[in-house]
């Protein structure tokens, strides 16, 4: 096991496709720091986010994911969900407290809203994500945008490769004195 440094967990959150998982992993590796994907960690305890859509209720998804936020620990990089900020549309102000305990890292393509929403979207079909369509991709961007932006310590916009968005979550985290 290795040794954590004494730094508070780093939340990596953003729209579907941002790259959270990636960055998550490349920026445990580079820190020497445990990573933690929380869809991932999910589905291999309750199986596939979107057939459990189809047989399961939002609100259990939910709080299945809310269940994996509590096991994060002091030194942790976490690819969040984007539905465990989220309970029937609203805030979960409870999901919402435990991620500001920690440095919260938006992580957004480099475009503007319109340009954004595209490269998320082709990602997802890339992925062959459970996201229906364009419409369906633009909505969930734009409602959620806000929840992101008021929950989120720092920005980050990502570069062409994963390994500069690295660099550029470091520079942010130890600018601030998070690491």
């Amino acid at each position: 096991m290795r040794s954590r440094m004494k730094i508070k967990p780093i939340y990596l959150i953003g729209p579907r496709g941002a790259g959270k998982s990636t960055i998550a992993r490349l920026l445990g590796a580079r820190l020497e720091q445990p990573f933690f994907d929380q869809d991932h960690i999910f589905e291999s305890r309750y199986g596939s986010i979107p057939a459990l859509f189809k047989r399961r209720t939002r609100s259990w998804i939910v709080n299945c994911l809310a269940q994996t936020l509590d096991e994060v620990e002091p030194g942790d990089i976490v690819a969040v969900s984007g539905s465990s900020l989220l309970d029937e549309g609203t805030i979960n102000v409870k999901r919402c407290a435990q991620v500001r305990r920690g440095t919260v890292i938006l992580l957004l393509p480099g475009g503007d809203h319109k340009k954004n929403i595209e490269i998320l979207y082709r990602r997802e079909r890339a992925r062959k994500s459970y996201v229906a369509d364009k419409d369906t991709s633009s909505r969930n961007y734009h409602d959620r945008l806000p929840i992101y932006q008021s929950l989120a310590n720092h920005v980050v916009h990502s570069a062409e490769k994963p390994e500069m968005t690295v660099d550029r979550i470091v520079r942010v985290l130890s600018r601030h004195r998070r690491i």
